[in-house]
């Protein structure tokens, strides 16, 4: 499976505003995601070695 693994730090019903670290570049994100495109995942399913 594909895709960001980041840190919701706010939201909307339909939005919300996810943070990650890009490891590859070590460059910080922030940017928004359709609800739709968001998961809430475990802390067994977590992935992110940033420990965002």
């Amino acid at each position: 499976m594909s895709g960001i693994y980041g840190k919701a730090v706010a939201w909307t019903h339909t939005y919300g505003v996810i943070e990650w670290l890009d490891v590859s570049s070590g460059r910080y994100h922030i940017g928004w995601a359709h609800s739709s495109s968001i998961k809430r995942v475990t802390k067994e399913e977590w992935k992110g070695p940033s420990g965002l």
